[in-house]
């Protein structure tokens, strides 16, 4: 679900929009902090 959800939100930001997007590298920013919990989600720390 988080996966299918992550890409649906690139696709809102990868349109083009007709104004400048104030907000895009916010929500650039947003978007692969989201990547990286999925990553991490996917691939925890093995305990050593």
């Amino acid at each position: 679900m988080a996966e299918e959800m992550l890409r649906i939100l690139e696709m809102m930001i990868r349109r083009r929009t007709i104004s400048p997007d104030v907000n895009r590298r916010k929500n650039m920013e947003s978007l692969v902090a989201a990547h990286e919990r999925l990553w991490l989600l996917r691939h925890p720390e093995k305990d050593v």
